[in-house]
């Protein structure tokens, strides 16, 4: 007896991403005789997009001299990390600055925003892109750039400048600060 168009069905076990998987079909009758089938191939897929963990910021408090580096950890286990950036903005958002952020090779990622005059407030995210263009974006983060000068106190005189007992002593300074000002 023989059969005609029965249909049978392998389930091959998911596969890493990124991964040629090549297949055939090959069929035998009950005479060994045999049929093969041309072969195929598919590239399986990444639909997972990288993870950020771990991110820091140096120094946490910074001045306006002072450049802030970056440092976060980004894993794709599928394709890999294609590319990775600190995006920020220093206008609240209506423009959006983007540094590439490069690793050694361990997953961390390193970048610098550069020194920002004082009183700006910096908004800044992490974006990750692996090789299959699945992106992830981290939580927004902000900090406000410190004054790097301080006030300055000059030309303190007291009177009486020679106080006695039971004097009472007035002071007088100029005291001057040219960015921010003075609040007492």
């Amino acid at each position: 007896s023989y059969s005609l168009g029965i249909s049978y069905t392998y389930l091959l076990p998911g596969q890493i991403s990124n991964t040629l998987v090549e297949y055939f079909i090959r069929s035998y009758d009950n005479l060994g005789n045999f049929d093969t089938s041309i072969t195929y191939s598919y590239l399986v897929g990444d639909s997972v997009s990288p993870t950020l963990s771990s991110i820091q910021r140096s120094p946490a408090t910074p001045y306006e001299a002072d450049n802030v580096e970056i440092v976060t950890t980004i894993v794709d286990l599928g394709s890999g990390v294609e590319t990775a950036y600190i995006v920020y903005s220093i206008n609240n958002g209506s423009d959006w600055t983007f540094i590439t952020i490069i690793t050694n090779g361990d997953d961390i990622y390193t970048g610098i925003i550069q020194k920002q005059i004082w009183n700006t407030t910096v908004l800044y995210y992490i974006r990750a892109t692996d090789y299959l263009g699945n992106t992830k974006n981290s939580d927004m983060n902000q900090y406000v750039v410190k004054e790097a000068g301080f006030p300055t106190i000059t030309n303190i005189i007291l009177t009486p400048n020679a106080p006695k007992s039971n004097d009472d002593v007035q002071f007088w300074a100029i005291v001057s600060d040219s960015k921010s000002g003075i609040s007492y």
